[in-house]
């Protein structure tokens, strides 16, 4: 039997990837560009300048906020937020689920 804490951090972990599934499911082009970045960063730290590098040519950059506002469940765009570092924590959960996987 699970305790309550690696519970509620399976459900959690779980609810992020639901969310991104969501997110990208009626947008195949920045589902695409997301993975591209995860596989980018597989072999490699995430470095705060790439991931900006990155997603400059992508049109996630264009919804950044609004992507990490749905995936961490924020009602409104907050501009004393740092957008990329949210978005670094989500790519590094994804990342972390990846390798745990092997599929890389």
């Amino acid at each position: 039997m699970r305790d309550l804490k690696t519970f509620i951090l399976e459900e959690l972990d779980d609810n992020i990837f639901w969310l991104i599934d969501t997110w990208f499911e009626r947008n195949e082009v920045q589902k695409q560009e997301f993975m591209n970045i995860v596989v980018y960063f597989l072999k490699k730290p995430v470095n705060k300048k790439e991931v900006e590098e990155l997603l400059q040519n992508t049109s996630l950059n264009g919804q950044l906020k609004e992507f990490v506002n749905f995936i961490e469940n924020n009602v409104q765009v907050d501009d004393e937020i740092d957008y990329i570092e949210y978005f670094i924590h989500i790519l590094k959960q994804v990342i972390y689920k990846e390798k745990i996987k092997g599929v890389h």
